[in-house]
């Protein structure tokens, strides 16, 4: 992808991610829908952060743990990191918003792919 073709998309991809996170961020909240497991997640890192940057081995917090698989072990590891600097709500809502950026720039990329009707980067 050229970088003309990645540049609007790249500017797309940060407008969204600001209106998605922007406004919870500013709150000082988490991004998302309390329904979800937003809370949960966010446990989570702030948990493996205590570890970081190894993993933690074991937690009273959860009866029986003694190695707690996640389900999405990069993200949580990175947030944990961001969390021992900046505290687990800014951590969290950074992580989103990197999240909507880099799927937005991959699908614009994908979309460029020949095999998808785009041209040829």
């Amino acid at each position: 992808m050229t970088r003309a073709k990645i540049e609007p998309s790249l500017v797309l991809a940060l407008f969204v991610a600001a209106v998605v996170v922007g406004p919870a961020a500013l709150g000082g909240h988490l991004a998302g829908s309390p329904a979800a497991e937003t809370y949960g997640h966010a446990w989570v890192q702030w948990w493996a952060g205590l570890g970081w940057p190894g993993w933690p081995t074991g937690t009273t917090l959860a009866a029986g743990s003694e190695r707690w698989p996640v389900i999405d072990p990069l993200p949580t590891w990175v947030a944990a990191g961001l969390g021992c600097l900046l505290g687990t709500t800014a951590a969290w809502n950074l992580v989103l918003a990197a999240g909507v950026v880099v799927t937005s720039l991959g699908g614009a990329r994908l979309c460029l792919h020949p095999a998808a009707g785009g041209r040829a980067a």
